[in-house]
Parts: structure tokens; sequence; C-alpha cells
């Protein structure tokens, strides 16, 4: 249903009217929102069909939600875009890299803090070799080098 909705919102011609659609199309996309019986890789590709189209106010508004667009998908559009002769439609897929680059990065941390990395042992160090023990080499070595300094001598 949005899918042929969005086709028949561009094929009137009204570029203002197909960047509206495109716009809501992608909202949903970003959302998750879509209905049932509307299948995300279709609207996908008819939206991925617009970087193609004639008005650079279409392509603009295409280059605006292909950040929501699926990772092989994304990759592809994403360099038609920023191929485009219209520099306002380069900018925008510039600017739509950078969002989908930050939103990568927020769910890499997001999956960090799920998965934290159990807390190595005392007994080793940060590359899990065995530390000798008996106190902290730095604390030896300030005993050792206080009394000297203090003129305190085993004589």
């Amino acid at each position: 249903m949005i899918v042929a909705e969005l086709r028949r919102v561009v094929a009137a011609g009204d570029e203002q009217e197909a960047r509206l659609a495109v716009r809501a199309c992608g909202e949903r996309l970003r959302a998750g929102t879509l209905p049932a019986e509307t299948a995300h890789g279709e609207l996908v590709e008819a939206l991925a069909l617009l970087t193609r189209h004639g008005s650079a106010i279409v392509r603009l508004a295409v280059a605006d939600v292909c950040d929501a667009f699926p990772s092989d998908a994304f990759d592809d559009v994403h360099a038609r875009l920023l191929a485009d002769p219209d520099r306002y439609v380069r900018a925008a897929a510039e600017a739509a890299g950078h969002r989908r680059a930050e939103q990568r990065r927020r769910d890499a941390r997001r999956g960090a803090a799920t998965t934290k990395p159990s807390r190595r042992s005392s007994a080793t160090s940060k590359h899990g070799t065995a530390r000798p023990r008996g106190g902290s080499r730095s604390a030896r070595w300030t005993s050792a080098s206080s009394a000297s300094r203090c003129g305190s001598s085993t004589r």
C-alpha cells in the first residue's frame, strides 16, 4: 500500500508532494512502523530507484532518508547520491553517511555495554601474564629509598 502510494505520488509529477512522500516513508523506516502488508525490501527498492529521478528535490529527499536503509542497499544508494550532479544532494548524502556512522558507533557501544568482559584476577597483568606477589614495586622502592634518605643506618 505504501509503495503503491509512493509510486502514484511520484508519477503525478509534483516534486514537493513526492518529497513529502519520500520523507514520510523514511520516517516509517526509521521508526519501524511499516504496516504488515508492506515489504521492507520493496519500499527500499522503490526509494532507491528515485536516486535517478529528474528532480533534484526528490533526490535530495532520498538522500535525507537513505541512512535508514539496510546496509546492503545503503552502500549502493549512498554511492550514487555522493556522485550526484547537484551539490545539495551530495551534501545531504554526506550528512546521511555521517548519521549512519554515528548510529553504528552508538549501536556498537550499546552492544559492548551489554556484553561486559569478565574481570581479570588481581594476580595477572593486563596482558594475562602472572605478576609477582608481595606488594607493589613502587612501595618497596619508596620504603628503601626513604630509609636511606632519613639517615637511618643499620650500623
